[in-house]
């Protein structure tokens, strides 16, 4: 799965598992979404241009090393589109990190709660906010 923009999608995949953003993909294209999948964090970015229309960016928060997290292309990607909505789909001990961010799945997540979870987005007016309480310390 190498990411190239292939006309108007509305949601950027980024994942680097290849299997399950194959799986991901291909359930959102086959409900009517336009999908544009990458493996590489900072290629997603690059296609994140004004003139591609962008609504929903679904990322995990952990790449390789040497490569940006999640949570930087989710704060890069809104610096560029205030209005895009975030999905992040990580380790149960990475949700802390998507508080105030995105909406978060417990991975491994169904590939139909993914699909759901970017409609659910896609129909929502406002960018996707976690809706977890912080801690209390």
């Amino acid at each position: 799965m190498t990411g190239t923009w292939e006309g108007p999608a509305r949601i950027v995949l980024v994942h680097d598992d290849v299997g399950f953003a194959g799986q991901v993909t291909a359930s959102l294209v086959a409900t009517g979404n336009q999908v544009c999948a990458f493996e590489n964090p900072l290629q997603a970015l690059d296609s994140l241009k004004p003139e591609h229309q962008v609504d929903v960016l679904i990322t995990r928060l952990s790449f390789g090393e040497g490569l940006s997290n999640g949570l930087s292309l989710a704060m890069m990607a809104r610096n560029r589109r205030p209005t895009i909505k975030v999905l992040f789909v990580a380790l149960e001990e990475n949700r802390p990190y998507a508080d105030g961010v995105g909406e978060f799945l417990a991975s491994p997540a169904p590939v139909d709660e993914v699909v759901a979870a970017a409609d659910r987005l896609l129909l929502s007016d406002l960018p996707a906010r976690s809706t977890r309480s912080p801690a209390v310390a």
